[in-house]
């Protein structure tokens, strides 16, 4: 899009494509209200698992006496009861706990620590700026190898 917008001068070239974001979100505030609440949560906060036994009797196209509806039912209900006998704090994701929680735990910060600092910030942004500096390309060059550099960060090897 901003290569698009690259050919328009004015403030159409910088506004558009802000303004442009804008229509993911409204549709997603108009779709969701119209969303089903989730099984899980049905099953959480009700006093009975009825409602949420419908809503994934619906979502597999199945009758609510199903085997697979059953047997997903009491899978969610037994994590259910399980997340309520052990309640989660700050503390917990530096010991163990037994699921080896501060592993998990320092596997994420170090993943995402690892991914700011492998340089990928200066591909995905300033992409265009060195192609032109380093490489002596015109700014028209530099923008359309800069959107297969973004298509290529999105692909299907993330």
């Amino acid at each position: 899009m901003n290569y698009a917008f690259y050919f328009h001068p004015g403030a159409v070239q910088w506004r558009f494509p802000i303004l442009f974001q804008a229509v993911f979100a409204i549709y997603i505030l108009v779709i969701a209200p119209f969303l089903p609440d989730t099984p899980r949560w049905l099953m959480l906060h009700e006093s009975t698992p009825e409602r949420g036994e419908i809503v994934l009797s619906k979502l597999r196209n199945k009758p609510i006496d199903h085997v697979t509806v059953r047997k997903e039912r009491d899978e969610i209900l037994a994590a259910i009861n399980v997340e309520a006998e052990q309640e989660g704090s700050w503390k917990s994701l530096f010991s163990d706990g037994g699921c080896a929680a501060n592993k998990r735990f320092f596997l994420a910060l170090g993943i995402q620590f690892m991914q700011q600092t492998s340089g990928i910030n200066i591909v995905t942004y300033y992409a265009p700026t060195l192609l032109k500096s380093s490489l002596g390309m015109t700014q028209e060059r530099a923008l359309f190898i800069s959107c297969f550099l973004q298509y290529y960060n999105l692909g299907p090897t993330r």
